[in-house]
């Protein structure tokens, strides 16, 4: 996407999707945190989006289900954690899924 687009048209706007974010699949990259030095990690996961679909009268008329959910993924940088937060284990709240 061009750089005069983005600015006009999706910097700094709030966007609301459906779906859900795969714990599973997280990516540690390591990074110092930027202002004290710390030794840590970036966490990108993701995010799978639910919303969308395609309808089918084919299908309707044969007694099946008529909408077809695509499965599109986002990749989220969920941010900075300390190196001591690496394992999964020592982060049992931070993996919860909220509404």
């Amino acid at each position: 996407m061009p750089e005069k687009e983005y600015n006009v048209y999706h910097r700094f706007r709030p966007y609301f999707i459906l779906g859900q974010l795969d714990h599973s699949k997280e990516i540690l990259i390591p990074k110092d945190h930027p202002d004290t030095g710390a030794a840590g990690y970036e966490v990108i996961n993701p995010l799978y989006c639910y919303e969308g679909g395609k309808n089918s009268f084919k299908e309707l008329f044969a007694g099946n289900n008529t909408t077809k959910i695509d499965r599109s993924a986002i990749i989220v940088n969920r941010g900075w954690i300390p190196a001591h937060l690496r394992d999964k284990r020592n982060r049992p709240t931070t993996e919860l899924n909220s509404r």
